[in-house]
């Protein structure tokens, strides 16, 4: 079985700071020791030995989405129940599996390789939709509250193409929230406000709230049920 880390009253952790924290000492120490001119040149080869080596395993983490995946892959056969893995659209893997039969969130963040980490639906107050917008000239942002597909159109205007945006799931709960990044434009495949695609991605992120509150519900009968 998959090493699970149970979170009762805590937010997911994906950010393990034990292995980041030595990475960027090391970092800052290569560039501001050699300069210095002070230390031995074993110091600086050691330094520049540990810098590669850091560079070396950050870019191991960086495409280590396989690795993330296959994780909770192998958890959702272990589980033996109706699962669904969804990957946020963020720079380091990100992974999280909805166990839809017992309410259920795991995540798996290529940050913290230690463990997958499981929260329970069931202390989920609410959930948001946030769309976020700029436009780079003239510099103006927008922050949106999505209830509706529409909502954007109302506030944006339609077919707009001069408008860099994406979305954000907010899970709230009583300890804080927990967001995952769901889309956010590129501006090398740039999706205009209105474009078939962009209009997918907010209807997805609606139904994902919808299925987020529907979990909630299965996971209070399923505990209840334990208690009773």
């Amino acid at each position: 079985m998959c090493k699970i880390k149970e979170l009762q009253g805590k937010k997911f952790k994906k950010i393990e700071l034990e292995l980041l924290i030595p990475a960027i000492i090391i970092t800052l120490a290569f560039f501001i020791i050699p300069p210095l001119e002070i230390f031995p040149m074993e110091v600086t080869l050691v330094l520049f030995l540990l810098f590669i080596f850091m560079m070396f395993v950050i870019a191991i983490i960086a495409f280590s989405d396989k690795k993330v995946h296959k994780k909770l892959e192998k958890l959702s056969k272990q589980l033996n129940t109706r699962c669904w893995i969804l990957a946020a659209d963020t720079p380091f893997p990100q992974e999280y599996l909805f166990d839809l039969e017992n309410g259920y969130i795991y995540g798996a963040f290529a940050l913290n390789p230690s463990a997958i980490q499981r929260i329970d639906l069931r202390e989920v107050e609410d959930v948001e939709i946030i769309y976020t917008a700029h436009r780079i000239a003239p510099l103006k942002q927008w922050t949106i509250n999505l209830t509706e597909k529409v909502d954007v159109e109302n506030t944006l205007g339609e077919k707009n193409d001069a408008i860099v945006s994406g979305i954000v799931c907010q899970i709230r709960f009583s300890h804080g929230t927990e967001s995952i990044c769901q889309w956010h434009d590129r501006k090398v495949r740039h999706l205009p406000i209105g474009h078939q695609s962009e209009l997918a991605y907010r209807e997805n992120a609606l139904k994902l709230k919808k299925l987020i509150l529907d979990l909630k519900k299965v996971a209070q009968v399923k505990r209840n049920e334990k208690v009773n």
